[in-house]
């Protein structure tokens, strides 16, 4: 399943590169298997789909936490601050139509009826500095049961290491949240709507001070308003006002928020490098098998990313994802070989992850201008101008 999400294929093409021998060394510690121990694969994809619903779940999610914890662990900072901070956000993805994925997750519904695709909502913790995701929450988006991002967030919180720094974004910004990081104790860091906190925030462009935050059930929380007005060149200046239970001064604390924009560039890698903004199972339990080993791969990808910073002494984020992922693609069928000597697959191994600067992202000398907000097309619609299909639909309108 990691080969598959890595190399973004389908269940009839992993079955024929291992019918073809590409992936021969997959199945070397295959001993229990007389098919895989006499390479006699059948070309049908219901044996490895039957392997993948008897799967145990429970081994899964044991990888992905032991898989994530060990790449965090390798990271290399002078500072142990910024190891222990972790970002907090969420998603949707998509599933297959089928009966069981509906009675979990129902089908949104608006005045023209119901969409054909399930939504299913997701919840993740990414590593500010490597990007290494934690085991992701997920629950229905909409129906009775439908779960929010501060449901999920609680889930996720969970998992975090102790005394981790938590940062989130406006919707974030509650005594909810930052009880439920005080409950398992760790520090949280979240921007803050001017209406909630118009009590305790004057009129300065700058400020701070030391409140007790109290909810309207009377929930509370003590810890610092932090505000200051941004200034941007060519665009309106905004204030930020920031709520922290963490005891770091003014710079710091806008220099850490600064990192909650990784989090976006994480989903972007994993919802449209790795394809998984639409998950294609017929079952619930399938999905979560397939979400969890979906980051187990990206995890991976960014294990790779680690080793690469820590040996050239160059900042994680330096790296294109996207271009190391192809990179590795390109090197699978060297990995995999079992004909080609051990020394020779290092040495091509070797070069193929020293050549590290035609990986490295540029740096801009000016800031690129904002895109404005709103929903991209899929498909086609996009190259239709001047088109014999759109002068027919213009003609019918």
């Amino acid at each position: 399943m990691l080969f598959q999400r890595l190399r973004r294929a389908t269940l009839a093409e992993a079955v024929e590169d291992l019918r073809s021998g590409g992936s021969g060394r997959l199945l070397a510690r295959a001993e229990g298997s007389i098919r895989g121990r006499t390479r006699r694969i059948s070309g049908y994809t219901g044996g490895i789909s039957q392997a993948r619903e008897r799967l145990s779940l429970e081994v899964v999610i044991a990888a992905c936490d032991e898989l994530s914890e060990e790449i965090v662990g390798s990271t290399k900072r002078s500072d142990e601050i910024s190891k222990r901070v972790y970002i907090i956000d969420g998603s949707t993805i998509r599933t297959l139509h089928t009966k069981r994925n509906l009675r979990k997750f129902p089908q949104y519904q608006n005045q023209h009826g119901a969409a054909h695709f399930p939504i299913v909502r997701i919840g993740i913790a990414t590593h500010a500095l490597s990007g290494v995701v934690m085991r992701p929450a997920y629950g229905p988006f909409n129906g009775k049961n439908a779960v929010g991002e501060l449901s999920l967030a609680s889930d996720v919180l969970s998992h975090l290491p102790a005394d981790s720094i938590v940062i989130g974004d406006r919707y974030y910004g509650c005594v909810r949240f930052a009880l439920d990081a005080q409950q398992y104790g760790h520090a949280v860091i979240c921007r803050v709507k001017e209406n909630n906190c118009t009590r305790y925030v004057d009129r300065s462009p700058r400020g701070e001070c030391k409140a007790v935050w109290v909810s309207q059930k009377k929930e509370s929380i003590r810890g610092r308003f932090v505000w200051e007005t941004i200034k941007i060149p060519g665009e309106k200046p905004y204030r930020l006002i920031l709520f922290t239970t963490t005891m770091f001064d003014r710079a710091e604390l806008l220099k850490l928020y600064a990192l909650r924009w990784n989090v976006e560039l994480d989903l972007r890698d994993i919802k449209s490098t790795l394809e998984m903004d639409s998950i294609d199972c017929r079952t619930p339990e399938m999905f979560q098998k397939e979400l969890i080993v979906g980051i187990s791969a990206y995890n991976l990808v960014r294990h790779a990313l680690v080793q690469m910073g820590n040996a050239f002494k160059i900042p994680y984020r330096r790296f294109s994802f996207s271009r190391f992922l192809i990179r590795l693609q390109a090197l699978e069928a060297t990995i995999l070989s079992e004909s080609m000597p051990e020394e020779t697959r290092n040495l091509i191994i070797t070069r193929a992850l020293t050549d590290y600067k035609s990986l490295l992202l540029p740096v801009r000398k000016r800031r690129r201008p904002n895109e404005p907000r709103k929903v991209w097309p899929k498909g086609a619609l996009h190259t239709m101008h001047g088109s014999r299909e759109l002068e027919r639909k213009k003609l019918n309108k």
